[in-house]
């Protein structure tokens, strides 16, 4: 587990890959200006890296345990996506495939899903009231098909709370966001 996440830092700034996916010999970037990758295992055990560049939500894959990774692909582009200073997209694993989160600047998160079959669809945002999440923290984990988010929230009086929603089918649905830590506790933080 220490060398995956040595080698992910290593990946912060630029990946490297082939077209082919055959070790480069000559370290030349195939990606540059990326930032605030998030790494995760898919169901068939490849590593699933997702970052930003410039406004573009991007994902690469390596079947070789972080040796080599694929041409990156572009998800989506967003407007002022967050890229920087632990605001970024995140990845789980589910049982139905992969599912990335993006914040942008405008305070919401949007959800990406990846099908078996390898496609991406943008599934709405998982915040249910527009424009609360200015931060871009956001935080995520899965269980088998249940995603559960949390996130840095200005809902209610413009003061950052932790909220948060779940979804127990992959990232297709969303509960309605909860308060966990209103107010008065962040004060006192």
């Amino acid at each position: 587990m220490k060398k995956k996440m040595q080698l992910l830092f290593g990946f912060i700034i630029v990946i490297y890959a082939t077209a082919t996916g055959q070790r480069m010999e000559n370290n030349d970037p195939i990606v540059k200006n990326a930032s605030m990758p998030s790494i995760a295992k898919d169901a068939t055990g490849n590593l699933t890296l997702v970052f930003t560049r410039a406004n573009q939500l991007q994902y690469t894959v390596s079947s070789d345990n972080g040796i080599t990774f694929s041409l990156p692909v572009t998800i989506d582009t967003l407007k002022d996506i967050f890229g920087v200073a632990g605001r970024g997209p995140q990845i789980v694993n589910t049982l139905n495939g992969l599912c990335v989160f993006a914040p942008d600047k405008a305070g919401n998160i949007y959800c990406y899903l990846k099908d078996i079959k390898g496609n991406w669809q943008k599934n709405g945002k998982v915040n249910d009231v527009a424009a609360v999440a200015k931060e871009g923290f956001v935080s995520v984990a899965s269980y088998k098909n249940s995603i559960y988010a949390v996130w840095l929230d200005l809902r209610g009086n413009n003061k950052n709370k932790i909220v948060g929603s779940l979804s127990v089918d992959g990232g297709k649905h969303w509960l309605k966001n909860e308060g966990y830590f209103w107010q008065r506790y962040i004060e006192t933080v």
